[in-house]
């Protein structure tokens, strides 16, 4: 009954993210940059529904990414990898997840539809039961429904 996040393949390789998912049953992988260096594990991660959280200011920050754009969510999206946005740390990198929304969207190349599927991801792969889940899927369904639908319809 445990939801068990690895913190895996920020620092290391591909290598590191298979042990993590060979030694505990990994529903969520924080980080995972490494993942884009192997294409089975990029197989596995879609196939098995595992999500990969993706801090994009933090791994510049960190250097472990050189710029926004090198950042591999694109590949993962492109895979069928399951991805959440996070801020990881909003204090140490003087960030909000709205930023990483933002960078994600200008300087990434995730589409708004790409956005929208991570929320409703992280509803999926949060660590509630399924009723929370279903009440926070209808919440922003609603939201999504009344406010960016009519939005995106109006700009038509």
């Amino acid at each position: 009954g445990l939801y068990i996040v690895a913190h895996a393949g920020e620092a290391k390789g591909p290598d590191e993210i298979w042990k993590a998912l060979n030694s505990f049953p990994v529903s969520r992988i924080a980080h995972g940059l490494a993942a884009v260096q192997d294409e089975d594990l990029l197989r596995h991660l879609a196939d098995n529904h595992v999500v990969i959280e993706v801090c994009p200011v933090s791994n510049l920050c960190t250097r472990r990414i050189q710029r926004i754009e090198d950042h591999p969510v694109i590949s993962f999206v492109a895979h069928g990898v399951p991805i959440v946005i996070g801020s990881d740390d909003p204090m140490l990198f003087r960030t909000t997840l709205s930023e990483q929304y933002a960078v994600l969207e200008t300087k990434a190349n995730l589409s708004v539809d790409h956005l929208i599927e991570s929320c409703r991801q992280g509803f999926e792969s949060a660590c509630l039961d399924s009723g929370e889940k279903e009440e926070l899927h209808r919440a922003f369904e609603e939201w999504y429904t009344n406010n960016f639908s009519s939005d995106m319809a109006a700009q038509e």
